[in-house]
């Protein structure tokens, strides 16, 4: 990519082809932040899809307290023992599932947190990243010009020195001219 070095920064004062450092700044500071963007909508996104999983495990909790339930009022019809261990058997069987559904729900949220956690901090980290570079871009650019405002050219230094010796024969020739001699 061609750089445009000189001009004021962007105005176009140039002839020279290609982009100023400030336009590729802005540009390149649009890109990251549409970049931001679109890692904060997948972020939540994602939060979204954990807020349903954990409303579906909740329901899910809520039917099967309900059979338990159901199956409590059961126990008193049994009269006889065996019935009474089957069903007891079923629902340590369902509050065991229940309870791992449970774990594996925290530890997805968890590890959910945590993937979140790191796009958050990579996010802040791209943002500063962006913030450091403009800044140093627009230092730079400052500083180029109070080079380029302070420093002579040489075509100045020419005019400068035709200008000092056009004085000089000047003054010369007026010298030698009211002097009083002889042409």
């Amino acid at each position: 990519m061609k750089m445009r070095d000189g001009g004021d920064g962007g105005s176009g004062g140039s002839s020279g082809s290609g982009i100023s450092w400030r336009d590729y700044a802005d540009s390149r500071v649009a890109a990251l932040r549409a970049s931001i963007d679109g890692l904060t909508q997948a972020l939540n996104s994602m939060q979204a899809q954990i807020d349903r999983r954990f409303l579906a495990l909740e329901e899910a909790s809520h039917d099967l307290r309900k059979i338990h339930a159901q199956l409590a009022a059961l126990n008193g019809l049994y009269a006889t023992r065996g019935g009474l261990h089957d069903v007891r058997t079923s629902l340590t069987t369902l509050a065991l599932a229940i309870q791992e559904l449970r774990d594996q729900a925290h530890a997805r949220d968890a590890s959910d947190a945590l993937i979140i956690k790191g796009l958050r901090d990579e996010a802040d980290a791209r943002d500063r990243t962006v913030t450091a570079t403009a800044a140093a871009l627009r230092d730079a650019e400052v500083a180029r010009r109070q080079r380029s405002d302070t420093a002579w050219t040489p075509l100045a230094r020419m005019l400068v020195i035709l200008g000092t010796l056009g004085t000089l024969i000047g003054v010369a020739f007026g010298i030698y001219a009211y002097s009083g001699h002889p042409r």
